[in-house]
């Protein structure tokens, strides 16, 4: 748990988080696609890897002290894959607020939520993540609870039978 973890591809937002951590004494992790981080001038302090098998990932997932999910403003969805990894794994995470996030993520409750391209308010979030234990573990333990409840397979499962016998039935 020394490390950060960001991952994915679709609209993703890694020049904000690199802005964001450069200098700061934190280990973060971004598993991205090149073209994701081309261009982007990393800090040090910051390892990007290709995209792994996900056994791999998922050991990453299980060993982050907390995520963060840097997304660029979209009217679509994106970043929910990785957040709900996160969430079934009791992890925390910061993300950047969009339409489709608040539908998942409660501010401050099962993450924290900061403006889109604002490197300073994200800094700020992660430097009270990173330090701050008993928040991070409350906001990790709630956001795996409200995935088991609100996000998991068999819940996933269950509304889409009842999708498709409302549908049927007419």
């Amino acid at each position: 748990q020394d490390y950060i973890l960001a991952a994915g591809r679709s609209h993703r937002d890694y020049a904000t988080l690199a802005e964001a951590v450069r200098d700061l004494p934190v280990k973060v992790v971004v598993n991205a696609r090149q073209f994701n981080v081309s261009g982007i001038h990393f800090p040090p302090n910051v390892v990007v890897n290709e995209f792994l098998p996900f056994d791999e990932f998922l050991k990453q997932v299980r060993g982050a002290r907390f995520a963060v999910l840097p997304l660029m403003p979209a009217k679509h969805a994106s970043g929910e894959t990785f957040l709900l990894e996160m969430m079934s794994a009791g992890k925390a995470t910061i993300a950047t607020r969009t339409f489709s996030l608040d539908e998942c993520v409660e501010d401050g409750v099962t993450g924290i939520l900061v403006p889109p391209q604002d490197p300073y308010t994200l800094r700020l979030a992660i430097q009270e993540m990173w330090h701050n234990d008993a928040r991070r573990i409350a906001i990790g333990k709630v956001s795996r609870v409200v995935y088991e409840a609100e996000f998991s397979h068999p819940v996933y499962a269950s509304r889409m039978r009842d999708l498709l016998i409302s549908v049927v039935q007419g």
